[in-house]
């Protein structure tokens, strides 16, 4: 095989795997091109107790009341293959998230609440 040909093929190969990677669903529901990531939780509390991620955090977007009563969790999840940590506001209904539980968090709306896997 030609030099030419081994770049091609190589070239084919490198945009089929970022296309498949791009396309994922998750579940059926949960599109990657919506904003839908597969996340951990490495810590729950109130927004002082959470560390400031280096990505995303909804505390700087969300009204002072929810932040100051609201409950929180530092969600690690994977961004252009490396580790990413983002603050998201935990529902006041929903049953308690602890750390180490996988979950679908969206990394465009801070508005929508973390799912379990």
């Amino acid at each position: 095989m030609s030099v030419s040909r081994l770049g091609m093929a190589a070239a084919v190969l490198l945009a089929s795997m970022v296309t498949a990677g791009c396309s994922t669903i998750y579940a059926d529901k949960y599109n990657f091109a919506d904003g839908w990531r597969e996340g951990e939780i490495e810590s729950t509390g109130s927004a002082a107790s959470i560390a400031t991620p280096q990505f995303s955090d909804c505390r700087l977007t969300l009204p002072q009341d929810q932040v100051r009563n609201g409950q929180f969790a530092l969600v690690k999840f994977k961004y252009l293959g490396r580790n990413q940590r983002r603050v998201v506001p935990l529902a006041g209904d929903a049953p308690a998230f602890r750390s180490g539980e996988q979950v679908y968090l969206n990394v465009r709306n801070c508005a929508l609440a973390l799912v379990r896997r």
